[in-house]
């Protein structure tokens, strides 16, 4: 953390406020994963890939995974080494449905196609049966479900916790 110039706040919290946390998942993935989350508008505001980036350096992997309910957009993308290795992004607003650039593990390939078969599917029974509100958007959830493949976890539900696994952060006072 200290290439984005964070301090642990020495608080755990067993659901989010409004701030930054890291929640370590080395104990349920495969591989280690520590991530840091931005909860609220502001610290969500303030949180970029840039910051992924920059956690990328010295031969690091980093994910960057935003979305937005509001918006219907998300977008995740992996760091090394300081660099962009390859994206996905999805804007609910763009036709043709989530858009792949670089070169990404098969898995995202594997992933793209089955929310594609899902929105077909939820297509055809709004065609068939049309409702007020239209098909669901399936579409929107691939960068999450990309993000559970990579580190066991998703955004949502929230991780069931036996104790206090979020753990707050703070820009050093000298830094803020």
């Amino acid at each position: 953390m200290r290439a984005l110039d964070l301090a642990p706040a020495g608080e755990r919290e067993e659901f989010l406020d409004i701030g930054w946390y890291l929640l370590d998942l080395s104990a349920q993935a495969p591989n280690a994963w520590t991530l840091l989350l931005a909860h609220g508008s502001e610290s969500f505001a303030e949180l970029a890939d840039d910051h992924a980036e920059a956690l990328s350096a010295g031969g690091h992997d980093t994910l960057y995974f935003w979305c937005s309910d509001t918006v219907m957009c998300s977008a995740i993308s992996a760091y090394h080494n300081g660099a962009c290795r390859w994206s996905v992004e999805y804007d609910c607003e763009e036709d043709g449905g989530p858009k792949i650039h670089g070169d990404p593990p098969q898995l995202v390939h594997t992933l793209d196609r089955k929310v594609r078969d899902d929105q077909r599917v939820e297509d055809a029974k709004e065609a068939a049966e049309p409702t007020s509100f239209g098909a669901a958007d399936v579409l929107y959830g691939l960068t999450a479900k990309i993000g559970e493949a990579l580190t066991s976890f998703n955004h949502s539900p929230w991780p069931q916790p036996d104790e206090d696994p979020f753990e707050g952060m703070y820009q050093p006072l000298d830094k803020a």
